[in-house]
């Protein structure tokens, strides 16, 4: 693929691709030697077209630190659930482990850079909604995403998360209109105000370095 990037790399094996269903995952992932089967055994039990599975964190060798659930979130973690399970609204499979058939991604459009070049399984799932089609995860296909020093220091989580809220924000407009967006986010609004910034407060006064972390990006995905 001449022109740089991952979207229009994904979007190229889409294209290229002759068998019916695509498998993702990324380059800084280590997959279980069962990934595929328990993904395409999912697919075949619940007659779904989409499943997406696990993904683990791999911290730096002799990392300490108590990572706050948040913050595994915007690294990439993906352990919604004990048991295989519908994905819903606020939940969605990514690209870093993801089966689906091909003519669906062919149906409902390929893979889009959605904000900041990010983003883009989760539009695409968005639109995977707007289908109609369900989607399915399943907690024994796994991943290892591996993570390097530089992903775990503020500067890089506090823009991941600020990408992340807009992308948010943009799609829940698309979903629920105008009118409904303004007063969630208007509610989201009072709430980070009386709620979460009062505790980031808190644990920044007690000195609780990954709470502080963790609520800091709270702020910035709701603000």
């Amino acid at each position: 693929e001449p022109i740089k990037g991952i979207v229009v790399a994904r979007n190229r094996g889409v294209l290229e691709a002759t068998g019916k269903w695509l498998a993702f995952f990324d380059d800084d992932q280590l997959a279980d030697r069962n990934w595929l089967r328990e993904l395409f055994s999912a697919a075949e039990e619940h007659q779904v077209r989409s499943v997406g599975g696990a993904v683990h964190l791999q911290l730096p060798e002799g990392c300490e630190r108590r990572v706050r659930p948040l913050v595994r979130t915007l690294l990439g973690e993906s352990r919604w659930s004990e048991a295989t399970t519908p994905y819903t609204r606020s939940t969605s499979p990514g690209a870093g482990n993801w089966l689906m058939e091909r003519s669906l991604a062919l149906e409902v459009g390929l893979f889009q850079a959605a904000n900041q070049g990010r983003n883009e399984d989760s539009d695409l799932y968005r639109r995977i909604c707007l289908a109609g089609e369900a989607s399915w995860f399943v907690p024994a296909a796994i991943v290892q995403h591996i993570i390097t020093p530089d992903r775990l220091q503020e500067a890089y989580l506090l823009r991941l998360a600020r990408i992340v809220g807009e992308f948010v924000a943009q799609r829940e407009l698309s979903l629920d209109g105008r009118a409904k967006f303004l007063v969630i986010w208007l509610l989201k609004g009072v709430r980070a105000g009386l709620v979460c910034f009062p505790r980031w407060l808190v644990a920044r006064m007690l000195g609780w370095k990954e709470a502080t972390l963790e609520l800091r990006c709270l702020l910035e995905i709701q603000r």
